[in-house]
């Protein structure tokens, strides 16, 4: 069984989001890129702080999240190993816990790979978020 990888593009200044894949919303409610899921992290962006590092974007805790150094607000990328290889029916950012207007997430780009966790990325989606809302787009 293949493990799929998740590269997360991001143009954000601080990024606080619950990354909700989901095998079947229907029945379960934890996210596939959490610890807890087995996911890993194999790429981690520049971090503004250890408090503010990459490792709580997937610790499912609103209150924490990850915030890049300053003037590092576009073109962060992390790459997520998950634990099995998954069916995707969703994505969810949640965001309303940013701490201040306009330091959220805005632009992020989602692609997945079979192929390890430099090659072989394929895009599944391009979304725009609106300021400090949970799951913002649907």
């Amino acid at each position: 069984m293949s493990r799929k990888l998740i590269l997360v593009s991001l143009a954000i200044v601080c990024l606080f989001f619950q990354f909700g894949f989901m095998t079947d919303a229907a029945t379960t409610e934890q996210s596939l890129v959490s610890f807890s899921s087995g996911a890993l992290l194999v790429e981690k962006s520049p971090e503004y702080s250890s408090a503010w590092g990459n490792i709580w974007m997937m610790d499912e805790n609103p209150l924490t999240g990850w915030c890049c150094p300053s003037g590092k607000i576009s073109n962060n990328v992390l790459v997520i190993e998950l634990a099995e290889e998954s069916m995707f029916d969703r994505l969810e950012f949640d965001t309303g816990h940013a701490d201040a207007k306009g330091r959220g997430a805005k632009d992020i780009v989602v692609e997945l790979s079979d192929d390890g966790p430099t090659e072989g990325f394929m895009e599944i989606a391009r979304v725009s978020l609106v300021d400090r809302e949970d799951n913002p787009f649907r």
